[in-house]
C-alpha cells in the first residue's frame, strides 16, 4: 500500500495537524512525524506538534528524546493535562519516578477525574515501591472507570505488595468478572493464594493461566515455584524448564530452576542454571549467593568464594553473604581472612546467630579457645535451640585450660537436657525379634566415616567385628564420600 499523499502546500497548520494525527492513529509514524515537523517549522509556538512528536519517540523506545519534546509542549501550555500525562510517562520510562509522580499530580490538579492519570500515578508509585499509595491511586482509577482492567489488575498487585492479600484476591476476582479469560489475573491469583497457604487453589489458577496462554513463561515459572515449595521436585523442574524454554533470556526463571535442582541435590545442573542467570543479569545478587552455596557443596571452595565476592559487590551490606564467605575461607585454611569476613557479618547483623557460631569455629582453628567459647555462648544466647552451636561450645570447652571439669560436665548436662531429653519419648518401640540366639544388629552413626582421624579407630573396630554373631549397619552423614568411606563400607553389612 502506498503512503497517503502529503497535504497540499496551502493547507493550514490545523489541517496538517489533523492529518498527522490520523496517520499516527493508523500506525504510520514516519508520515505522522513528518507532518508534525512541518508544523514545528511553520509555527514555533504550536504545542500539539512537539507533544505528539514526543509520544511517537516514546513509542519508538526513545524516552530521552520524548521527554525533551513533550517538555517543550508543557512549557508552551503548562496547564494541559494530556501533555503532563505524556511527560510523566516519559519520566517513568527514564526511571525518574519521583519526577513522574510530581508530574502526574500536576496533571490531576488540572483534571482530577481522569482515570488514566490516576492509573499512571499508581504505576509510578508502584515503581518507587510506594505500594500503599499506589493502591490508593489504582482504587481511584477504577472508581472513575470500573472497566479499566489494567487498573484493577495493578490494584491487586499493589495490595498484595503492601501486605493486603485478602483485598488483592477481591481485586483479581473483579478482573475475572470483567474478563474470565484474563491469564494475568489467574496467574496473580495463584501467587496470592500461595502466599496465603492456599497452595492447591493457587495451582489451579496457574494451570488455568497456562491453558489460556500456553506461551506464558511467568505462569510456568510461578507454577514451578509453587510445586517446589511443596517439594514436588520433578514436576517443579519440568515447569521451570518449560518457562526458560519459552523465555530463554529470563534470568529469574533460570535462578528458580537452579533453586529447584539444588533442592534435588543435582548440584552441577543447579550451578549451570545459576551461571545462566548471571550471564543474563550480571548484577544478580541472589544467584551469586546460591551459586556460591552450590559450589561450596561441590567442594569448589575458591570458586564459591569468588561467587560470594560477586554477590557482595552487588550488595555490600549482605551479612549472610559475608557469613558464607567466611565459612568458605575457613575451609580453605585462610583463618585470618575468615575471621575478618565473619566479624563483618556480625557488624552488619549483630543478631545473626550462625555468624557467631562460625566465628567461634574460626577462633577455635586459630587456637583462640577463650574467644571461640564466647562466640558459641553468644550464638546460644541468640538461638537457645541451636544444637550445633551448643555442641561446639561443649567441645571447645574441653580444650580450654581455664574451664574446670565441673563446668564442662555442667554444660554437657545442659546440652542433654535441652537437646536430648525428648528423644526417648519420641522414639517408637522396637518391634524386633527377641530370640537371644539370633544374629544381633548393631548400628553406628557418624559424620566422620571418611578421611578423618576418627577412621584410625573405626576401620580397625569394624574390620574386626565378629560377623557371625553381629550384623553391622553404618549410618554415614557424609556429603562427599571418599576412599576411606569406601573402605568402611566394605566392613559393614549395610
Amino acid at each position: 500500500m502506498k503512503p497517503p499523499p502529503p497535504p497540499p502546500p496551502q493547507a493550514t497548520v490545523e489541517e496538517i495537524f489533523a492529518q498527522g494525527l490520523a496517520q499516527h492513529r493508523a500506525g504510520r509514524l514516519d508520515v505522522a512525524e513528518g507532518m508534525y515537523r512541518q508544523i514545528v517549522r511553520r509555527q514555533v509556538n504550536h504545542a500539539g506538534a512537539p507533544h505528539l512528536l514526543g509520544v511517537a519517540a516514546l513509542q519508538r523506545g526513545r524516552p530521552d528524546e520524548a521527554r525533551r519534546l513533550i517538555q517543550r509542549a508543557v512549557d508552551l501550555e503548562p496547564h494541559k493535562a494530556a501533555y503532563l500525562l505524556a511527560l510523566g510517562q516519559a519520566l517513568v520510562a527514564l526511571r525518574q519516578t519521583d519526577q513522574a509522580v510530581a508530574t502526574y499530580r500536576r496533571a490531576l490538579a488540572e483534571e482530577p477525574h481522569a482515570a488514566e492519570s490516576w492509573f499512571s500515578l499508581g504505576v509510578a508509585l508502584q515503581e518507587s515501591a510506594q505500594y500503599a499509595q499506589a493502591a490508593q491511586a489504582y482504587q481511584r482509577a477504577v472508581e472513575l472507570d470500573p472497566s479499566h482492567l489494567s487498573a484493577q489488575n495493578n490494584l491487586g498487585n499493589a495490595l498484595h505488595q503492601s501486605g493486603q492479600s485478602e483485598r488483592a484476591l477481591a481485586a483479581y476476582g473483579r478482573v475475572l468478572e470483567l474478563d474470565p479469560q484474563s491469564a494475568p489475573a489467574h496467574n496473580n491469583l495463584g501467587i496470592v493464594l500461595g502466599c496465603l497457604n492456599r497452595m492447591d487453589e493457587g495451582l489451579v489458577h496457574f494451570a488455568r493461566a497456562i491453558a489460556l496462554n500456553p506461551a506464558y513463561a511467568e505462569a510456568y515459572g510461578n507454577l514451578g515455584c509453587a510445586l517446589m515449595s511443596a517439594k514436588r521436585w520433578e514436576e517443579s523442574a519440568a515447569a521451570l524448564r518449560t518457562a526458560v524454554r519459552i523465555k530463554p533470556d529470563w534470568a529469574r526463571g533460570w535462578y528458580n530452576l537452579g533453586n529447584c535442582l539444588k533442592g534435588q541435590a543435582r548440584y552441577e545442573e543447579s550451578a549451570a542454571a545459576y551461571r545462566r542467570a548471571l550471564q543474563l543479569q550480571r548484577v544478580y545478587h541472589a544467584a551469586s549467593v546460591n551459586l556460591g552455596n552450590v559450589l561450596r557443596t561441590l567442594g569448589q571452595y575458591r570458586r564459591a568464594a569468588d561467587s560470594y565476592m560477586q554477590a557482595l559487590a552487588a550488595k555490600p551490606d549482605d551479612a549472610e553473604a559475608y557469613n558464607n564467605l567466611g565459612t568458605v575461607l575457613r575451609t580453605m585454611g585462610q583463618t585470618e581472612a575468615a575471621t575478618a569476613a565473619l566479624s563483618k557479618a556480625i557488624e552488619l547483623q549483630p543478631n545473626l546467630h550462625i555468624a557467631h557460631c562460625n566465628l567461634g569455629n574460626a577462633f577455635k582453628d586459630a587456637g583462640m579457645i577463650d574467644r571461640a567459647v564466647a562466640c558459641y555462648a553468644r550464638a546460644i544466647e541468640l538461638r537457645p535451640d541451636d544444637a550445633i552451636s551448643h555442641s561446639n561450645l561443649v567441645y571447645a570447652m574441653s580444650y580450654d585450660p581455664a574451664a574446670a571439669a565441673a563446668a564442662i560436665r555442667r554444660q554437657a548436662e545442659i546440652f542433654d537436657a535441652r537437646h536430648g531429653a525428648h528423644l526417648p519419648r519420641a522414639a517408637a518401640p522396637h518391634d524386633n525379634d527377641r530370640d537371644p540366639r539370633r544374629r544381633l544388629r548393631i548400628g553406628y552413626v557418624g559424620a566422620d566415616f571418611r578421611d578423618h582421624c576418627q577412621s584410625l579407630f573405626t576401620i580397625p573396630l569394624l574390620s574386626n567385628h565378629d560377623r557371625e554373631h553381629f550384623e553391622i549397619f553404618c549410618y554415614a552423614n557424609v556429603p562427599r564420600p571418599d576412599e576411606f568411606m569406601r573402605r568402611l563400607m566394605a566392613c559393614a553389612d549395610v
